[in-house]
């Protein structure tokens, strides 16, 4: 590379850095105030379930099939299934035709031992500290209370008169909110979920072995 060549490409490079360093930001969101959690001790966080719990609200996920074409489900075992549905107390409704986010702290956990009508699931049980999603669970609670649990075993009954169903909202006890959410990964991708992501495997521990997590009880979304 000749001088004349070594400069041309040295003044390049100049308009390029002031150009990149002369820019302006036109317009910006305020930063959310949950970020400045980020800056509390592991120990801090971690004894806080609302604090985890906003912390994980940050993240925005992308739903791309986040459409429900069905209003109403049950167990596809054919007629088994619709009387499983319609005398077993599985009245599956939608409550929304869209996916929706929901950041809670799980309470529960189990998995299926064995595949079940060709189905295995990992459950998760989750009680919510954040107001915006406690209240989401109301309205879910609201809507059973109406369509009622259509279940001839006595023990099964639920009174919708009574809490969890009436609510005092200056005195809730979030313990009797639980969402319940079921993963059903099919057997090809068990072991690469439950290596990369969540315990999956049967008779392979539960969060509270996994490196992702190491507590039974971690803030989770889904």
């Amino acid at each position: 590379m000749n001088l004349r060549c070594l400069i041309f490409f040295l003044f390049l490079n100049i308009i390029a850095i002031k150009a990149q360093l002369s820019n302006e930001v036109q317009t910006y969101k305020k930063t959310p105030e949950a970020f400045q959690y980020l800056l509390q001790s592991n120990d801090r966080i971690s004894d806080n379930d609302t604090m985890n719990e906003r912390i994980v609200d940050l993240v925005s996920p992308m739903l791309i099939d986040s459409v429900i074409e069905r209003k109403k489900q049950h167990h596809k075992v054919g007629p088994v299934g619709w009387f499983i549905h319609a005398f077993g107390g599985f009245n599956w409704r939608a409550f929304s035709m869209k996916k929706e986010k929901m950041v809670g702290t799980i309470v529960r956990q189990s998995r299926s031992g064995k595949e079940v009508y060709t189905e295995y699931d990992v459950n998760f049980d989750l009680n919510f500290h954040l107001r915006k999603y406690l209240f989401r669970v109301f309205e879910m609670y609201d809507k059973q209370a109406k369509i009622k649990r259509q279940d001839i075993r006595p023990r099964y009954k639920r009174d919708y008169k009574a809490a969890p169903f009436v609510r005092d909202t200056n005195d809730i006890d979030i313990r009797q909110y639980r969402l319940h959410c079921e993963l059903t990964p099919e057997k090809p991708y068990r072991a690469a979920l439950n290596y990369l992501f969540y315990p999956t495997l049967p008779g392979g521990g539960g969060l509270n072995n996994h490196p992702n997590f190491l507590t039974d009880n971690p803030s989770v979304g889904f």
